[in-house]
């Protein structure tokens, strides 16, 4: 479904842009093209609210690390203990994942266990694609683990004045595998950001901190490609447009050559209106 309502959106932008051209050559009633304008727009930016909401995982992580920015590390001005509050946040996002796949050995919760536990999840069709989520991430991920703890010992057991956005794991655990990938790739790009502070007043073993975002910013890249690669069909859209206002210039935006594009425009719409309606929930 998401990827079906990018594709319209995506659709629908790249046929206003080729209407931005010059029409001076065309002969049509002005009244009407831009009626035709204003109900694309109309679509356009319903279609981006479908899009955004699609996207809600990423936001709620968003808001998540900027209170832990600002509610630990800046309030406590990038102290020794700030920063062990955060090193127990990145330890608790990466193990709930395996927690989960292990079986439950006690309470604890972190960042990594959770995005381990979205990770083993993926889908063949999309896995077939990007198959370092099923082998490498884990396997990364595990060394990422390890120099998390060695890099200053033991793990605090302080209270965090953050909440840990369980919900929100759980959430994205039973999402769609695309924004399952998205969602791994913003909480990494999270941690490196955090980790990116001020460390002054830690006495960490920094080769083992270097190491440690080396792996994430390794897990950053891949992830990226999984999502590039999800996007296949706005990239093919993005040539297949490129290729028709290449007709308009090749041919200086001639009457002809704006024939040709209304026609392949009334060719779009047709498809799209048979994707939309395809994507509609059917009445109880």
């Amino acid at each position: 479904m998401d990827d079906k309502v990018k594709f319209l959106h995506e659709s629908i932008d790249q046929i206003i842009e080729l209407f931005d051209g010059n029409l001076d050559a065309v002969t049509w009633n002005k009244l009407k093209v831009e009626h035709f304008l204003t109900l694309l727009d109309r679509q356009s930016r319903e279609l981006q609210k479908c899009v955004s909401s699609a996207s809600k995982y990423e936001r709620r992580l968003n808001q998540y690390f900027r209170k832990l920015k600002r509610n630990v590390l800046k309030q406590r001005k990038y102290d020794t203990h700030s920063w062990e509050l955060i090193r127990k946040e990145a330890d608790l996002n990466s193990a709930l994942a395996l927690q989960e796949e292990r079986g439950p050995r006690g309470s604890k919760e972190s960042l990594w266990r959770q995005l381990f536990a979205l990770a083993p999840s993926c889908a063949q069709d999309f896995c077939e694609g990007c198959d370092w989520i099923q082998r490498g991430f884990r396997r990364v991920g595990g060394e990422s683990l390890s120099l998390l703890s060695e890099m200053g010992g033991d793990i605090t057991d302080d209270k965090v004045p953050v909440p840990f956005p369980k919900t929100l794991y759980r959430s994205i655990q039973n999402a769609e595998m695309d924004d399952k990938v998205k969602s791994l790739h913003k909480a990494i790009d999270q941690i490196i950001e955090l980790f990116h502070g001020n460390l002054d007043a830690v006495t960490w073993n920094m080769e083992k901190v270097e190491h440690f975002l080396t792996l994430l910013h390794r897990q950053s890249r891949e992830l990226e490609k999984c999502v590039s690669s999800a996007s296949k069909y706005e990239r093919r859209l993005d040539r297949y447009f490129r290729k028709l206002k290449n007709v308009l210039k090749q041919r200086k935006y001639d009457a002809h050559s704006w024939e040709l594009i209304r026609k392949e425009v009334k060719r779009h719409l047709q498809r799209l209106d048979l994707i939309s309606a395809a994507m509609k929930t059917p009445a109880n």
